[in-house]
């Protein structure tokens, strides 16, 4: 069975959904159009999609005005494609941005994902779950070699002890943002300064501009979510309490992926402790 004989054995609707494709022939579509009359827009609408028209039934009207919408869409489709297209390979082009954090250990880090998983149930997203729970010590920056920051993160992990950290709480950003809170920590200070004065000495990196001494250390649990539902949320977790310590033992160097943060090199605190004076 040839294709024109196949595609006019099947119901009308079938056919006028095809695309006049290879040797379809020119005179079934000038035959059906002689045969039956149609509204001026949907002949036009048939004629600039290339599409053959077969009956003038109810169910051609249908399809009529769905296919118009698809024919205007599909450069602006065409368009997002190619512009995400370009994105990805520019992305590859400079590099990838990087981040510096210590995630949560024991009982502490299930808590959180605990919460995450609960406020994704509740409104249907929450992306706060596209990294594992964690206090940042360096916010993302760009990077378009890694080896030497591997380097840099594996030396500062054989210089820094493990201590404890003690969350206590929830926060809340005005930007929409609830988080664990941190309670006051100067060894977790410390590590954070070093951070930073050893990525600006050594490779050019400066501080944003949050990152000061205001800088507020936290454990994001959500963030996205509309006015209402951060309001909603805010209402239930306001008055709870929570208290949670945990050894600060491991040091990540975060890695995004354009979707998702994802642990790229962990190193291992195993600096020796201050003698108590």
């Amino acid at each position: 069975m040839t294709p024109s004989s196949h595609l006019l054995a099947g119901p009308p609707f079938v056919v006028a959904t095809a695309r006049r494709v290879g040797n379809f022939p020119d005179l079934v579509s000038d035959a059906f159009r002689r045969k039956f009359s149609f509204p001026n827009w949907v002949n036009r609408s048939l004629n600039d999609s290339n599409i053959p028209v077969v009956s003038g039934s109810p169910a051609i009207l249908l399809l009529a005005a769905p296919l118009r919408l698809m024919r205007c869409l599909r450069p602006l489709a065409g368009g997002l494609i190619r512009s995400l297209t370009r994105e990805k390979r520019s992305g590859s082009r400079e590099g990838f941005q990087l981040a510096i954090v210590i995630p949560l250990a024991e009982d502490a880090g299930h808590e959180a994902t605990r919460l995450q998983i609960g406020i994704l149930r509740k409104f249907g997203r929450n992306p706060g779950l596209d990294a594992y729970p964690h206090i940042t010590l360096k916010l993302g920056f760009q990077v378009s070699d890694f080896a030497p920051f591997e380097e840099s993160l594996g030396q500062l992990a054989g210089e820094s002890p493990p201590f404890e950290i003690s969350l206590r709480n929830f926060g809340f950003f005005e930007e929409g943002v609830m988080f664990l809170d941190v309670e006051a920590n100067p060894e977790l200070e410390n590590l954070r300064q070093r951070i930073l004065a050893g990525l600006s000495e050594r490779h050019g990196i400066s501080p944003e501009e949050i990152e000061d001494s205001r800088y507020h250390f936290h454990v994001t649990l959500a963030y996205g979510l509309s006015s209402q539902e951060f309001a909603e949320l805010r209402k239930s977790f306001d008055a709870r309490e929570l208290h949670f310590k945990f050894l600060a033992s491991h040091i990540d160097l975060l890695c995004h992926t354009g979707h998702q943060w994802v642990t790229y090199r962990r190193a291992r605190l195993r600096g020796s402790a201050s003698p108590a004076s």
